[in-house]
Parts: C-alpha cells; structure tokens; sequence
C-alpha cells in the first residue's frame, strides 16, 4: 500500500471514530505526539511534506495549512505573559507615582 494513501485513510479514520461531532466546531485539527524534541520536528517536518504533497502545492506555494507543536504555543504564551506583565508594571508604576506626588 502506497505509504501516502495509508496516512489518508488514518485521517479519515481519525475523523469518523475519534474526532467524532467536535468535527463540527473545529474542523481539520489532528493531535500527534512524539517521544522526543528531535522526534517532534521530525515528525512536524513529515507532517508538512505529506499535507504539501497531498494539497498539491508547488515548492514555491504558501502553505494553505497550519501546524503547530506545543513548544511554539507556550513560547507565544510566555512572550504574552511578559508582555502583560511589564504593562501592568508600568500602570501600577504611574499609578504609585501619582499617588506619591498627590500626597
């Protein structure tokens, strides 16, 4: 069996008898797991190449798809956290200066 094949029909599997109704509010999504950080770009790579190959983009196409590994959502999270934090810093610190001066 043609490998490429063989990942479509475990998409549709995916689908029909896992994902089940949440189908409906977020279509499209797949969870993978890896044993390693190596394995995970690896396995992200292939998972690219196999969703290129199967939309039929040229090398020169944007990705019509996302994929995404848990490291780069908490490396967003902790850049939004540090973001939040240093302008809540800056409120409190205006607002402890206003305080000061109006005493």
């Amino acid at each position: 069996m043609d490998r490429q094949n063989d990942a479509r029909n475990r998409v549709s599997t995916f689908q029909a008898k896992i994902q089940g109704g949440l189908g409906k509010f977020v279509p499209g999504i797949i969870a993978v797991s890896a044993t390693s950080a190596a394995d995970t770009y690896r396995a992200q790579r292939e998972i690219v190449a196999i969703l290129r190959d199967g939309h039929r983009l040229t090398s020169s196409a944007d990705d019509d798809f996302s994929v995404r590994n848990l490291t780069e959502l908490a490396s967003a999270q902790q850049q939004g956290t540090k973001a939040l934090t240093g302008l809540l810093a800056a409120i409190a610190s205006f607002r402890w200066s206003w305080v000061v001066s109006a005493s």
